[in-house]
């Protein structure tokens, strides 16, 4: 593997304040439908992609009941996708992918960054996988005007409009 320079990334946008418990009765089976149909009708949704759903997205990493620190990476310089899963498994993160994202903008929407594209990886088998074979994770615009709700490409790279969400679990004491 290539040396890897992460100067692309910045500082943590939730300035240590992400530390978010997954209720213990949450199910994340058709969670994605849940929260769309939450969403839909809000004057602040701008767009939601169709294939934001439960049944693109079922890898369900996190665990009810369990508290994670929520990290918004902000993205300085164009950083490839495969750089910032090395980074996710440098710092030992959880993957959430779809869970993760939604389940945070659900749970913290006062924290959620404003102004940039808030990304979410998960491993190749929890991404959804499209009809020619592409690839895509979920991503969140959430602007003042309102929130657009797509899909990133894991072939093209991330941008310094964006930031990279990140869970790691917080050890019980």
């Amino acid at each position: 593997m290539k040396y890897i320079n992460f100067d692309e990334l910045g500082s943590d946008l939730l300035e240590g304040k992400g530390v978010i418990t997954i209720p213990i009765d949450t199910v994340f089976d058709g969670y994605l439908d849940i929260f769309k149909s939450k969403i839909a009708s809000h004057e602040s949704t701008q767009f939601y992609h169709p294939s934001l759903c439960s049944k693109n997205f079922k890898r369900h990493p996190l665990v009810p009941g369990k508290t994670y620190q929520v990290e918004a990476v902000e993205i300085r310089k164009k950083i490839s996708v495969e750089e910032c899963l090395e980074y996710h498994r440098i710092h030992e993160h959880v993957l959430a992918g779809a869970d993760g994202l939604f389940l945070f903008k659900d749970l913290a929407p006062s924290l959620f960054p404003k102004g940039k594209q808030v990304v979410s990886l998960d491993l190749q088998e929890g991404a959804y996988t499209n009809t020619v074979g592409g690839l895509w994770f979920p991503q969140i615009l959430n602007r003042s005007r309102g929130s657009r709700y797509s899909l990133g490409h894991y072939g093209r790279p991330l941008f310094p409009e964006s930031a990279l969400l990140c869970f790691k679990a917080i050890q019980a004491i």
